[in-house]
């Protein structure tokens, strides 16, 4: 019984510490067409921003210094 729960802590510990989000260099996204149409995360490291193509919208998440120039409505370019 004591095992299980220091491997249940040592699962919660672990799984709270990963971060499943990966951060991209605005370069991996330029001239593909893709349209900022809103911000949803700004924290100091980096942005959850909600862009989409011709096909699909979804999220990039970018560092904060790429994305400060960024608005809705902007293509990266």
């Amino acid at each position: 019984m004591k095992t299980i729960k220091i491997l249940l802590i040592f699962l919660l510990l672990v799984g709270c510490t990963t971060n499943n989000y990966k951060t991209d260099p605005i370069e991996k996204y330029r001239n593909k067409g893709i349209v900022v149409i809103g911000a949803i995360n700004q924290s100091t490291y980096d942005d959850l921003v909600r862009v989409k193509t011709k096909d699909s919208i979804f999220y990039i998440r970018l560092t904060s210094y790429d994305r400060k120039n960024l608005k809705i409505g902007d293509t990266i370019k």
